[in-house]
């Protein structure tokens, strides 16, 4: 088994290391890791499970404090600024092995 390993940079700057044969296994699993996760929450119990949770956030207000704080805070659009401005978005698409936005 032959592994590739490449500097990855990003606008000069270097962001990690791509490792071909992990990255092609990485992919291969996640796809098979994201279909049995889909089938669970579809499934009956899945569903149960979802409201449940859904249903235990609610009651118990956590979900509603929140909603109230990240608004309050304003931290919405922070958080998309701070993704924005690290690129997260690609870098985790680029492990992944999915295709990055240019």
């Amino acid at each position: 088994m032959s592994v590739t390993i490449t500097v990855l940079k990003e606008k000069g700057k270097e962001v990690g290391i791509e490792i071909e044969s992990i990255m092609k296994e990485a992919q291969r699993i996640r796809a098979e890791l994201s279909k049995k996760v889909r089938e669970f929450w579809n499934s009956p119990e899945g569903i149960k499970m979802k409201q449940a949770l859904e249903f235990a956030a609610y009651q118990s207000g956590y979900a509603d404090s929140l909603e109230s704080i990240a608004k309050d805070l304003g931290l919405g659009p922070k958080y998309q600024d701070a993704a924005q401005s690290a690129n997260i978005g690609n870098l985790y698409k680029l492990l992944w092995g999915k295709p990055v936005k240019e």
